[in-house]
């Protein structure tokens, strides 16, 4: 891989807007910094992604939404391999249903102001999804839904 100082590299320093772009969006170029020439290739942003959110996996886990995303894809799956190798087409009509729901949790997760406002009343300050990094917000988002425990 090519030297990626122009990218952000781990969740020390990926600010929280960008992170949820590239997570709404599926568009890698979110990783670089602002104004930093666009010098990789998509798979070496792809990998540099993945890097980045095993990190967040690791630290803080799967999310409801995102195990929620997983089931509903699998049952897409389910309804595909029906439809195509059981030879039962209807189930093409089912497997459209389970994308679009799939879809539609994703839809969920480009809507965090809500979130933004919540830790920062909690933590007593203005969250800012442009300046706090990503294991910065996250951390408050724990110790927020620890203390509601």
């Amino acid at each position: 891989m090519k030297e990626s100082g122009q990218c952000y590299k781990s969740i020390d320093t990926l600010p929280c807007f960008n992170f949820d772009k590239v997570i709404s969006t599926g568009d890698y170029t979110h990783l670089y910094i602002e104004g930093a020439e666009q010098t990789l290739q998509p798979d070496e942003l792809e990998n540099l992604w993945l890097t980045i959110y095993d990190e967040f996996i690791k630290e803080f886990g799967i999310s409801e939404q995102y195990k929620a995303w997983l089931e509903q894809m699998g049952l897409y799956v389910q309804c595909l391999d029906a439809a195509y190798n059981g030879g039962d087409r209807t189930q093409l009509t089912f497997a459209e249903i389970n994308k679009r729901r799939a879809d539609e949790l994703i839809k969920k997760n480009d809507n965090n102001i809500s979130i933004y406002a919540v830790v920062s009343k909690f933590m007593g300050f203005p969250c800012k999804a442009k300046e706090l990094s990503v294991k910065e917000f996250y951390g408050y988002l724990k110790l927020a839904s620890l203390s509601k425990e």
